[in-house]
């Protein structure tokens, strides 16, 4: 499989760009900003860094491998029929944006394994999206709109047989979450589902961090033989913010 995250749309040249403003400033009186920061570290109130920007900032977002990268991540977890598990092994290089307002990674490539061996990789290139490669050609998924694109054309013709392997499909994320409140079910992406998928994204932006692979239990959710990185993923949170 390979995951296609690109860094080239006008929202992304506009964060590399970015610059320090001249001084911070005071909040607007609407925003509670010691609230809004929660448990990230202080810092001053910079307006480009907080609405939308906060994606870009790896104290409060993880930039593009977060942001849209969970909607691709998760696909691949359900197609390998493994959202309630991760990869035992990852391994990512970057480079962040690298300007005193936003320090995420922009520019990347990476690579993660699970424990039957599948091996899934992934770059901040072309079409966002997912490819699924097999023995026969390739199926790409557009993560917007679900366009299908495939080589030979003739595998969007084939029909799913009764035998195989379906999905529920969604109404919608809010019509879903709606009829789950009343009917008590849980909804198709639940909370487990999107932990797990969290989860990668996380661990792809802490092997950038510390500039070497991971090795990851998925049942004791633990980083394998590393504690510095271990400890990178359990930070400690801003007073009084406790869990």
């Amino acid at each position: 499989m390979e995951v296609r995250l690109p860094t080239d749309e006008p929202h992304h040249q506009r964060i590399r760009a970015s610059t320090l403003p001249a001084r911070p400033t005071d909040p607007p009186a609407s925003l509670d900003y010691e609230f809004w920061l929660g448990p990230a570290p202080w810092r001053p109130y910079f307006e480009p860094s907080v609405h939308f920007g906060w994606r870009f900032v790896l104290d409060t977002g993880g930039g593009e491998m977060t942001d849209r990268g969970a909607h691709v991540f998760d696909l691949v977890q359900y197609i390998h029929n493994a959202d309630h598990t991760g990869p035992v092994e990852l391994q990512a290089t970057g480079r962040p944006c690298n300007n005193p307002l936003f320090d995420a990674f922009m520019d990347f490539e990476f690579e993660y394994r699970y424990a039957d061996g599948l091996r899934v990789r992934g770059h901040s290139r072309g079409d966002r999206g997912l490819k699924l490669v097999g023995s026969r050609g390739w199926l790409f998924i557009h993560i917007h709109g679900g366009r299908l694109e495939a080589d030979p054309p003739s595998l969007l013709r084939e029909r799913i047989l009764p035998s195989e392997r379906r999905t529920e499909r969604s109404p919608g994320h809010h019509r879903n979450f709606l009829d789950c409140v009343r009917s008590r079910r849980k909804p198709i992406a639940h909370e487990e589902i999107g932990h797990r998928t969290a989860t990668i994204c996380h661990l792809l932006n802490a092997s950038m961090w510390l500039q070497r692979p991971i090795r990851w239990d998925p049942a004791a959710e633990r980083i394998v033989g590393d504690d510095e990185a271990d400890r990178w993923i359990r930070r400690p949170l801003r007073h009084p913010w406790t869990i």
